[in-house]
């Protein structure tokens, strides 16, 4: 990975998925010509977040989502983008889209979701770590996901070096940042990577960014385009120091000190 730049995006969804594709093309060219490796989107940008019929009326299939693939490859830069998926069998997820430079892509379903969401979405079954052009091996945890220590954890063990962690929550974009550096840095420090937070913007406020390194330091961000788009540096060096059983405590990688045969349900 060596030191890899990502972008975070806080911004209100489109009308459209065309309109969503054609902003995160704007996007994908402006944090590119930065140098930026990455683009993360918040959750549900590319179609708009709620539990509603309407919300729903918005879902997508997940082959409609397939010219990102085109954008990362004519940009270089590998792209994550959430969106309401309506799939072949008509069961709705709430998904985020990997797109990569290199022309492939995957998809994650949200696997816990909130008391509304039970309602109307399904839970996907999995938690994936997914290897990115760029060289980073990343995890997705959406939104409420952020809340379980399990998934992090998880995927830290399977190799995770960056989580991104898209929101669609609402509120003001100063509390959500007092909220978020409560338990986003614990994320970070006690499995030891990287953890990238971006919200969507809705007519409710919403909106805002946050990061994490492995010792659970706050990143500063750069902005790229004030308000909507952020940077932040992230390097396997970091990593490293934690994952090659070096000794001293400020280095220890938690997780593998794990006793799991003590860890069953009450």
């Amino acid at each position: 990975m060596s030191e890899k730049q990502i972008a975070l995006l806080s911004a209100y969804p489109l009308a459209s998925l065309e309109d969503g594709i054609r902003t995160i093309e704007q996007y994908a060219r402006l944090a590119s010509e930065q140098g930026i490796q990455v683009l993360c989107t918040p959750e549900a940008y590319l179609t708009g977040y709620g539990t509603d019929q309407a919300s729903l009326a918005r879902a997508v299939r997940a082959n409609e989502t397939a010219p990102i693939s085109s954008l990362a490859a004519r940009y270089h830069i590998d792209i994550l983008a959430g969106f309401l998926e309506n799939a072949a069998d008509g069961t709705y997820y709430i998904s985020h889209g990997i797109y990569r430079a290199d022309g492939t892509s995957d998809i994650y379903r949200k696997t816990h979701l909130g008391q509304k969401e039970q309602t109307v979405f399904a839970a996907g079954n999995a938690l994936p770590v997914f290897e990115l052009s760029c060289g980073i091996c990343a995890g997705i945890s959406l939104c409420v996901e952020n809340h379980f220590p399990e998934i992090a954890q998880t995927l830290s063990l399977r190799g995770a070096e960056v989580i991104f962690a898209p929101y669609a929550v609402p509120g003001e974009a100063s509390g959500r940042d007092r909220i978020w550096r409560k338990y986003i840095p614990a994320r970070g420090y006690d499995n030891r990577v990287y953890m990238a937070c971006c919200n969507l913007k809705t007519a409710a406020n919403g909106g805002g960014f946050f990061a994490a390194g492995p010792d659970g330091e706050e990143l500063p961000l750069r902005d790229l385009l004030p308000e909507e788009l952020v940077s932040v540096s992230v390097s396997r060096e970091m990593i490293e120091k934690y994952r090659t059983g070096r000794t001293e405590m400020r280095y220890r990688y938690y997780p593998a000190l794990r006793r799991p045969s003590l860890y069953e349900e009450p």
